[in-house]
């Protein structure tokens, strides 16, 4: 497993934001413009009237918290790969060490 850079357990993501010390907003969005948000994208828009279109559907590895955090090939999914895994994942609960843990597991195909 990659060694984690600059996140601890439970540190949390938004959009394009790879840094957890710094909560994006329109104001310091770097892939917006103005103070509307049916306006002024930059970046990962597919709608004309949204901004500027450059039709990406999949995350930079430089705006991939993922990528940033672990780096090398990880990536947050898509949302068809994360329906993927949900369809196709099996849950277990498990007890360790006194905690209660829920093993998750995709099962895999001959």
């Amino acid at each position: 497993m990659a060694e984690l850079k600059k996140v601890r357990k439970g540190d949390r993501f938004g959009y394009v934001n790879t840094d957890t010390g710094i909560y994006l907003n329109l104001s310091n969005c770097p892939y917006h413009i103005g103070s509307s948000t049916s306006s002024g994208w930059t970046k990962y828009n597919n709608k004309s009237s949204y901004g500027t279109v450059d039709n990406k559907t999949v995350l930079e590895a430089m705006d991939d918290a993922a990528s940033v955090a672990l780096g090398g090939k990880w990536r947050i999914p898509t949302y068809e790969e994360w329906e993927e895994l949900s369809n196709r994942l099996k849950a277990k609960p498990y007890l360790a060490c006194a905690v209660a843990f829920l093993k998750l597991a995709v099962p895999t195909t001959a």
